[in-house]
């Protein structure tokens, strides 16, 4: 939370995306017998999950274990989890009309069980490690309505927004004011920090972001020069380099912490997630070389 506010720590803190995922053997035995969506709909699992994950890092922050598309149900669509094939949204946002079939979301009643799951992980936790919330922006929200999943091109979005940039923008404006309700009722049940996930958002800094995140295609001194002295930034190593062997991550743990230079408003994190095939001793070990390589005691 200091680095969040731009204040000396005494170490560079650390948190992963995905932290709490498939590289887990604890996580592959849970997922082995609950799918996906009962799984984040169930709060005493995901608290279990969350704080699991952090305990046995030992990173200064936990995640919530859950999913950003929880709110397309009550938005009004039908969500699904095809095995191996990512989430299937029926029906398909089209046009102007659909639009207008879109739901105002009341978080507190179809949402209550991410709610419920913060309060319980927040009571679970160790009082001294933050917890994170999240959920989506607008654009990867609206994307993932409109295409009915995931998407390389984006053809049928970026169709409606050249074709109908009124449809668009209300879009935008449904989206924008029932995401900040879902985000501020987190903060109310205990969330101390909000990441929002977006990656294709331009204006970064003007958006209004304490912490940027940014991903390892940019050089992570670059980024903050670009950025500019009023925010924190957050990352950037690249996920596949925590399958090489320890001194080559040790390597280049060393060269972000280099270009960071001990300014206040770092945060260690992966430019995304972690991926599946990662051996969990090499993130543990990460954890412990940052702490190491950054201690300012």
């Amino acid at each position: 939370m200091k680095a969040c506010r731009l204040e000396p720590v005494d170490a560079t803190p650390i948190w992963l995306m995905r932290q709490a995922g498939r590289y887990m053997r604890e996580y592959a035995e849970l997922r082995a017998r609950v799918p996906f969506l009962e799984l984040c709909k169930n709060p005493q699992l995901v608290s279990e999950v969350t704080v699991t994950a952090a305990e046995r890092l030992g990173v200064d922050a936990a995640i919530l274990f859950a999913d950003l598309l929880l709110i397309v149900e009550p938005l009004g669509f039908q969500l699904e989890y095809d095995q191996g094939e990512g989430p299937v949204i029926t029906p398909r946002l089209e046009g102007p009309a659909g639009v207008g079939r879109l739901r105002e979301v009341e978080p507190e009643g179809s949402l209550c069980y991410v709610y419920e799951a913060i309060r319980r992980t927040r009571a679970a936790l160790n009082p001294s490690t933050p917890l994170i919330g999240f959920a989506g922006a607008p654009f990867t929200l609206a994307s993932y309505l409109i295409e009915g999943g995931g998407s390389k091109n984006y053809r049928r979005t970026k169709s409606l927004m050249y074709r109908d940039p009124g449809a668009w923008r209300a879009l935008m404006e449904h989206l924008a004011r029932n995401l900040a309700k879902y985000i501020n009722g987190q903060i109310a049940a205990g969330a101390q920090a909000l990441q929002v996930f977006d990656s294709w958002v331009e204006l970064m800094r003007d958006a209004g972001g304490d912490i940027i995140g940014v991903d390892w295609r940019r050089e992570l001194d670059e980024a903050w020069s670009r950025l500019g002295p009023k925010v924190g930034i957050q990352g950037n190593l690249d996920p596949v380099v925590l399958c090489a062997d320890l001194p080559y991550i040790r390597e280049r743990t060393e060269r972000i912490l280099r270009q960071a230079d001990g300014r206040p408003g770092h945060i260690f994190n992966l430019g995304h997630g972690i991926l599946p095939e990662t051996p969990s001793e090499n993130v543990t070990a990460l954890v412990e070389m940052v702490h190491e390589m950054s201690s300012r005691r």
